[in-house]
């Protein structure tokens, strides 16, 4: 909608900048889970799952874009590459769940297996 009056319209904050940082990613991430209960190792085991869609126990970036869609997360293409590198220790190209669970959960490296 807009004002018949270009003087009587409200001036509108310009949107805020896109993160592609991993870290930034990851917090938002994070505080997304949070609302969600759901930063436990089986809640995160739960939507790490719910992203593998070909059940090969990794994320492509495709994956790790529609699963974080369909909680709530919109990120795009380079907002999830940025993610899938900061996530990706082991250069394989795709995020295996100890890479998802130490990224957003522990601090110390911990093998997981799902």
């Amino acid at each position: 909608m807009t004002a018949s009056d270009p003087k009587a319209a409200e001036p509108v904050a310009e949107p805020a900048a896109l993160a592609y940082d991993g870290a930034t990613l990851v917090c938002d991430i994070k505080d997304t889970l949070v609302k969600r209960n759901s930063l436990s190792i089986r809640g995160l085991a739960q939507a790490f799952k719910s992203m593998d869609l070909n059940k090969s126990r990794n994320l492509s970036v495709g994956e790790l874009e529609g699963g974080l869609r369909l909680i709530g997360i919109n990120l795009n293409g380079d907002q999830c590459a940025a993610l899938l590198k900061h996530f990706d220790k082991d250069g394989s190209g795709t995020i295996n769940f100890n890479e998802f669970l130490c990224a957003i959960r522990v601090s110390n490296p911990i093998s997981f297996n799902i």
